[in-house]
């Protein structure tokens, strides 16, 4: 059982100030006082309770049974600049959320799984007339272990009968371009099958090779138009993409150890601008991108190490969002070394 009560407030004053790049140079232009927009006070109150249980049958199956309880009350006032009130929003949601899971062991080295979860998420505390994301999740799959190998293939399915979207200054929403708020992008489905498999080839009493490699396929549309009408039915969700890879392979010994690795992540549509599904512009999409890291470490003594790791290792540079206001690079070559203490 648990039990957890959270209580927060942001108190947001912010004027704006422009300047031009003149010559290299920032300078000074203007000062605009805040509207009631960014003269605002939010605060939340939420209380969150769950108890679980797991029963164990026959030493081969296990059940999971689960149940949580929300409740949060949220409050928005925005303020003029005399201090009076502009607008005032507030909402409060209570909810309970089940969950049951189980895993089953057919043999010594086969076991099935299965899920389900009620989902629930916040909107903003300047939400009007914007319910929280719901959703029920599935999944169901297999997991085979023999020696050194290991694998899982696992199907999952969620069908948000809201899914909603909070709107920040780096990810605005699509109605009017907002950065505060929330909006629902209607009914969703997102659907696809997980892959993983690892491996340790012994090479020597002293020295191994550990592979592993991941995939992650991804269908994530929208079923029902949104009340606003940005989102139609057969839209694609935006963010979202549709395959997902990781690799790696490494050297392990007592005392050292390092691996080369590669991720892929597929080009993505970033907001309704080519999200039709009868017409998708994928001009705007975000770029594909793959990239290399590597990592290695030594244990100098039982308690110190040093650490090296590179990331993107070629410098690979793609288009991974066009939010906010235009194309945004991905994290270009890094190089990192540290030394950890373990006591």
């Amino acid at each position: 059982t648990g039990l957890r009560l959270h209580k927060d407030e942001v108190d947001r004053f912010q004027p704006e100030d422009t300047f031009d790049q003149i010559n290299g140079e920032l300078i000074f232009q203007s000062n605009k006082l805040p509207d009631s927009s960014d003269n605002r006070l939010q605060e939340a109150e939420a209380l969150s309770v769950f108890i679980t249980d797991t029963i164990m049958i026959n030493d081969d199956l296990d059940i999971t049974a689960g149940l949580r309880f929300e409740d949060y009350e949220t409050t928005q006032t925005k303020r003029n600049l005399d201090g009076s009130v502009d607008k005032k929003v507030s909402n409060s949601v209570s909810d309970f959320l089940p969950a049951l899971g189980a895993t089953y062991q057919l043999n010594d080295r086969l076991q099935l799984l299965a899920g389900y979860t009620k989902g629930f998420a916040v909107t903003d505390a300047g939400a009007e007339n914007t319910d929280p994301e719901k959703s029920d999740n599935f999944e169901l799959g297999g997991r085979y272990i023999i020696d050194a190998l290991r694998i899982d293939l696992i199907g999952f399915y969620s069908d948000y009968s809201n899914a909603v979207k909070n709107c920040t200054l780096t990810n605005p929403c699509d109605s009017g371009n907002q950065v505060s708020g929330s909006e629902s992008q209607g009914t969703a489905e997102v659907k696809g099958v997980e892959f993983l498999t690892n491996y340790s080839y012994e090479i020597s009493d002293t020295l191994s090779m550990p592979v592993s490699f991941s995939y992650t396929y991804t269908d994530a549309k929208i079923t029902e138009d949104s009340d606003t009408g940005d989102y139609l039915k057969g839209d694609v969700m935006a963010q979202v993409p549709e395959h997902l890879f990781s690799a790696s392979i490494g050297l392990s010994a007592q005392r050292w150890d390092t691996y080369l690795k590669a991720a892929y992540t597929d080009a993505s549509c970033p907001s309704t601008d080519c999200a039709r599904s009868n017409e998708p512009d994928r001009s705007s999409y975000t770029d594909d991108l793959l990239t290399f890291d590597w990592v290695g470490s030594y244990m100098i003594t039982d308690q110190w190490s040093t650490y090296a790791r590179v990331e993107n290792l070629d410098d690979e540079r793609a288009i991974v969002s066009r939010l906010p206001a235009g194309a945004r690079v991905n994290k270009p070559r890094s190089a990192y070394v540290g030394i950890t203490w373990q006591f």
